[in-house]
């Protein structure tokens, strides 16, 4: 019962964004490569005919990785022969160019579209006042979360200092806000000052700058910096500032319990995996992905609930019934008890999910502008789009502003709307409102609408309705007319 809530992050989570996920990033870069660098054609090969399981781009990085390993330590080989002493360097090379790739690559993010998706999800989290602390745990190098959070002016805590007008962050280590974002893999914003190693200080950009060459250094406020988001793939990177710091919260966070969200990952990282399965007796993980099976199987031992969305319906659809289920199982302390609300959560989801069949992108898109809480003129306008539609999702939707909208005018727009589709789902909610509203139009306009619907349910409520009719000629004139 510790009012927190904590989400795992993949490359499905960014891929409605115009990042490729890891497989087809690999496959990009191999014929970006073969292109650019045909020289190093049957180096890069010879890597990735030795990826087996993990063909994809973090593959690849870790056999890159300890090829530049064996390179620094040649020195030391008297044995090493040239050809060995060329296939490392050009090891070296791809990596760099890899590295910049990634870069480029993950700054083309759609930033309207995750303008759009995001950013009433981060609000309502950052708002709840039942969610004291907001855990985002990522292996995705791109900054789409950082960029939505200052777009929805949310501060987001991520290890570095805060600043409004430096674009050179370092590295503090200090995560005391309520939304937290840990890189677990490092960012493209994250540069190392290689001029003071081996005590290395790190440090967040304002953005990723993808370098031309290896020997390329990036010179800013006078340190020279080099990107640090490379995957630690060997054990000395893994328990080193930063990922050791972000790697002893993910642990930390995870033994003490509660509900992890995990949105568009495999699942396939060992450092990831190893602490979702030390902590099994305590965390219950929903899992939202296109193959959510796929990833659960990575963690028998922990008590998992699959729910299979596309990840941008699941945004623009989900964010708030995500929410209201984070703060549901923050209040619980058992396991099982979580278990169970996630299970039901996960069946009611999947059935509304598949209710969107029968509506248009248009209609949908209506429908989001209603829940998401857009001003009041776009909110009237999407309700005429939708009026008189009697589909079971665009009800609710309607529904939902007429019992928890501020503006009378929106409530009578509703109202009316409800009445048009002569939806019997509606009745209840036009009870109420006509019967108790403090608005002596927007009660018309429901006991309009009753009347529209009909049926013996509607006849009741226009009778309760009646009964708490206000004692104004003028009110009771304009209902007889």
């Amino acid at each position: 019962m510790n009012g927190s809530i904590s989400f795992v992050l993949g490359a499905g989570f960014s891929a409605p964004f115009n990042i490729p996920t890891m497989r087809p990033f690999l496959t990009s870069f191999r014929k970006f490569a073969d292109r650019k660098y045909p020289s190093l054609h049957d180096t890069l090969e010879n890597h990735i005919q030795k990826l087996t399981d993990e063909s994809d781009i973090e593959g690849l990085l870790s056999s890159l990785s300890k090829a530049e390993a064996l390179s620094s330590a040649m020195p030391s080989l008297d044995h090493m022969n040239a050809e060995l002493d060329c296939w490392a360097s050009e090891s070296r090379s791809i990596k760099a160019y890899l590295v910049s790739y990634i870069i480029e690559k993950c700054e083309q993010f759609d930033r309207e579209k995750a303008e759009d998706d995001i950013a009433p999800f981060l609000k309502r989290l950052a708002s709840s006042n039942k969610l004291s602390e907001v855990y985002f745990f990522t292996t995705n190098y791109d900054r789409i979360l950082e960029y939505v959070s200052e777009y929805a002016d949310i501060p987001l805590d991520d290890g570095f200092e805060r600043s409004e007008t430096e674009l050179v962050a370092p590295w503090t280590g200090d995560f005391s806000g309520k939304m937290r974002l840990y890189k677990l893999h490092g960012s493209v914003t994250y540069y190392g000052d290689r001029q003071h190693a081996p005590a290395r200080k790190f440090f967040r950009l304002d953005r990723g700058y993808p370098l031309p060459d290896p020997d390329f250094r990036l010179s800013r406020q006078g340190r020279e910096l080099e990107p640090l988001m490379v995957l630690p793939t060997l054990e000395k990177e893994a328990m080193e500032d930063p990922y050791g710091n972000l790697m002893h919260v993910f642990t930390e966070t995870l033994s003490r319990g509660g509900l992890v969200i995990a949105m568009g990952t495999s699942l396939r990282d060992t450092h990831l995996v190893s602490a979702m399965n030390y902590s099994s007796e305590k965390i219950v993980a929903l899992v939202i992905d296109n193959e959510p099976e796929s990833a659960i199987k990575q963690i028998p031992r922990v008590k998992s609930v699959p729910l299979k969305a596309d990840m941008s319906e699941c945004l623009k659809t989900l964010s708030l019934p995500l929410v209201e289920l984070a703060e549901r199982c923050g209040e619980i302390s058992c396991t099982k008890k979580i278990f169970e609300e996630v299970n039901r959560f996960a069946t009611e989801q999947a059935e509304r999910l598949r209710g969107w069949d029968g509506i248009s992108e248009e209609q949908k898109e209506q429908i989001r502008i209603l829940r998401n809480g857009d001003n009041e003129i776009n909110r009237i306008e999407a309700i005429s789009r939708l009026q008189g539609l009697s589909h079971p999702e665009i009800v609710d939707a309607v529904s939902l502003c007429l019992a928890q909208e501020q503006s009378p005018a929106v409530r009578k727009a509703a109202a009316g709307s409800l009445g048009l589709g002569k939806s019997a789902k509606a009745v209840g909610v036009l009870a109420h409102i006509a019967a108790y509203d403090n608005s002596p139009d927007v009660r018309l306009e429901s006991y309009l609408a009753l009347c529209e619907i009909g049926g013996n349910e509607a006849r009741k409520a226009l009778e309760v309705a009646e009964g708490n009719w206000p004692e104004d000629p003028f009110f009771w004139e304009e209902k007889k007319s």
